[in-house]
C-alpha cells in the first residue's frame, strides 16, 4: 500500500492475518493438505464423472483446504458415493503416509460420513429399515422407532465398505493420483480446469459440469425405458 503526503510517496506493506497464517504453514502442513484434498477430489471425479466445482489447498487454519461440490438429487447412489468422497482424504493419507502418520485432520470428514450413513439407514429407509429410527429423547412426542442400537453395526459396516471402496478406487487410479499431487505440489494450486486436463490426459474421460448445474442421473431416460417395457 502507498500514500502520498506533501508530494512524498510513502510505501508500506500491509500484511493481513490470513496471509500470515498461510505463509506460516510448514511444508509438511502444505503437503498434507495437498495429499488429503486431492484424495477427496479424485474420488469425487471418479464417482460423479466430473471434477469438483473448486479445489482449494491454500486456505487458512489447520493445514486444511476444502472442496466445493455440485448440488444433486440425493438418491441412494449419490449418498453412498458421498460417504466414499468424505473418506477419500483419510484414505489418501493412509496410502501415501501409512497408518502411523495419517493426521487428525479428517475428523470432520469422518463425522460427516457417519452422519450421512446414519441418515441413510435411520431416516431415508435406504438399508432395510422402513421406519424412522431416532433416540426417544429427541422424538418430541412422536411415536417412532427408538431402537437405535439395532442400526449401529449397519452404519459402521457402511462406513467400512465405503472406505474400502475409496481405497480401492484410488489404488486403481494411482498413476492419475500421483500426477495430480505432483502438479499441485509444484504449483501450490490446482483449479478444476487443470484437474480435468490431467485426468483426461490419463484416460478418465470426465466432463466439465458447469458451476451452477446439478449432477444428472437421467431420470427422464429411466422413465422412458419404464414406459416402453
Amino acid at each position: 500500500m502507498f500514500t502520498i503526503i506533501n508530494d512524498i510517496t510513502y510505501n508500506k506493506e500491509i500484511v493481513l492475518d490470513i496471509d500470515t497464517i498461510r505463509e506460516g504453514k510448514t511444508r509438511d502442513e502444505k503437503i498434507l493438505v495437498i495429499v488429503h484434498e486431492i484424495g477427496h477430489a479424485l474420488l469425487y471425479s471418479l464417482l460423479y464423472r466430473t471434477p469438483p466445482r473448486q479445489i482449494n489447498v491454500n486456505s487458512s487454519g489447520f493445514a486444511n483446504g476444502f472442496m466445493i461440490n455440485h448440488s444433486s438429487i440425493e438418491n441412494k447412489t449419490f449418498l453412498r458415493n458421498r460417504i466414499a468422497v468424505y473418506l477419500g482424504g483419510i484414505v489418501a493419507e493412509e496410502i501415501v503416509f501409512g497408518e502411523d502418520y495419517k493426521s487428525v485432520g479428517a475428523s470432520v470428514d469422518i463425522m460427516n460420513a457417519t452422519d450421512t450413513a446414519g441418515r441413510f439407514v435411520r431416516n431415508y429407509g435406504m438399508d432395510g429399515f422402513v421406519s424412522t429410527i431416532i433416540k426417544k429423547e429427541a422424538s418430541q412426542g412422536r411415536e417412532l422407532n427408538f431402537d437405535t442400537e439395532k442400526t449401529d453395526d449397519i452404519i459402521e459396516n457402511i462406513l467400512i465398505e465405503e472406505k474400502k471402496r475409496a481405497k480401492d478406487l484410488i489404488n486403481k487410479n494411482i498413476g492419475i493420483y500421483k500426477s495430480l499431487v505432483k502438479y499441485t505440489v509444484e504449483n501450490n494450486v490446482i483449479n478444476a480446469e487443470h484437474f480435468l486436463e490431467i485426468c483426461n490426459a490419463n484416460g478418465l474421460k470426465l466432463k466439465q459440469t458447469k458451476i451452477n448445474d446439478k449432477l444428472s442421473y437421467s431420470y427422464d431416460e429411466m422413465v422412458d425405458k419404464f414406459l416402453t417395457q
